[in-house]
C-alpha cells in the first residue's frame, strides 16, 4: 500500500518502512507524528483519490534525523559589464521514517465525549435590581445571573471596576442575590 501525503508544501508518494527527507519540521528526533493531508490512498488494485484529502487516512512516521541538503551554487552573471555573484545555499531537512499508513477502517475509533445540556441562563431582570444597575451590568456584557455570580466570586473588584457600579450598587447586588 501507497500514499501521497502533503507536508510542508510539498508532495511525497511513500510507504511503509520507507524514509523520506522533508522540509525542516519544529520535532526532536524520535518523536512521532501523524499526517493528515492524506492526497491519495493506492495498492492492491485499488485507489482513493482524495477531493482534497481522502476522508480517515493517516500516516504515521518518525522523525529519525534533522540535517542539511547538498550545496546549492547560485552563480549570478551578466556578460561584457564584469558583473558575477556567486552564493551557496544547503536546505534544512528532517528526515522521516514512514511507520504506517492507516485508512478510516484502520484507524482507531475515538470515544465522543459525552455532551452536557447547557442550562439556560437566568436573565437578570428577574432578579429585581434597579433598572440603573441592570444597565450598568448589561453595558458590562453581564446578561445572565451565573455570569453575575462567576464575576462576584472572582471579588468585588471586579465588578467595582464597571464605570459608573458603585459600592451602592454593590450592596444592592449582594443583597438580592443572598435573599
Amino acid at each position: 500500500m501507497y500514499a501521497v501525503i502533503e507536508v510542508g508544501g510539498k508532495q511525497y508518494r511513500v510507504s511503509e518502512g520507507e524514509s523520506i527527507e522533508v522540509e525542516r519540521l519544529p520535532l526532536e528526533v524520535g518523536k512521532s507524528l501523524t499526517i493528515d493531508r492524506v492526497l491519495l490512498l493506492g495498492g492492491d488494485g485499488q485507489l482513493k483519490v482524495g477531493t482534497p484529502t481522502v476522508k480517515g487516512a493517516r500516516v504515521k512516521a518518525r522523525v529519525t534525523e534533522h540535517g542539511r541538503g547538498r550545496k546549492v551554487i547560485v552563480f549570478k552573471f551578466r556578460p561584457r559589464s564584469g558583473y558575477q555573484r556567486k552564493h551557496g545555499h544547503r536546505q534544512n531537512y528532517t528526515r522521516l521514517a514512514i511507520e504506517s499508513i492507516l485508512t478510516k477502517e484502520e484507524a482507531p475509533k475515538r470515544a465522543k465525549p459525552k455532551r452536557v445540556p447547557k442550562k439556560k441562563a437566568t436573565p437578570l431582570e428577574e432578579l429585581g435590581l434597579s433598572a440603573r444597575t441592570t444597565n450598568l451590568l448589561q453595558g458590562a456584557k453581564i446578561t445572565s445571573v451565573e455570569a453575575l455570580r462567576a464575576k462576584l466570586e472572582k471579588g468585588d473588584e471586579a465588578l467595582l471596576g464597571i464605570s459608573g457600579f458603585g459600592p451602592k450598587s454593590l450592596e444592592e447586588v449582594k443583597k438580592v442575590l443572598k435573599g
